[in-house]
């Protein structure tokens, strides 16, 4: 096993202000509008509209993930 510190890097960061980001179409940390479920789950499979902050200067990209702590497997719908 090494001897490394893998959070030594993370200490040396600088700090960023966080990055904003909302939608008109439901409240901050609130469920999804029925609209924007899967059809096979009785939405329209529509997708709601996203307003994203100011990024950090050099932003290329931004990586979105999603919590659904009562959902326990991934359902791909044909």
């Amino acid at each position: 096993m090494l001897d490394v510190d893998t959070y030594a890097a993370l200490a040396r960061l600088k700090p960023v202000p966080p990055l904003e980001l909302s939608s008109p179409d439901f409240d901050a940390n609130g469920p999804l509008p029925v609209w924007a479920w899967s059809e096979s789950r009785g939405g329209d499979d529509r997708s709601p509209a996203l307003i994203w902050g100011e990024p950090p200067a050099g932003t290329k990209s931004f990586a979105l993930s999603i919590y659904d702590p009562y959902s326990s497997f991934v359902i791909d719908d044909p």
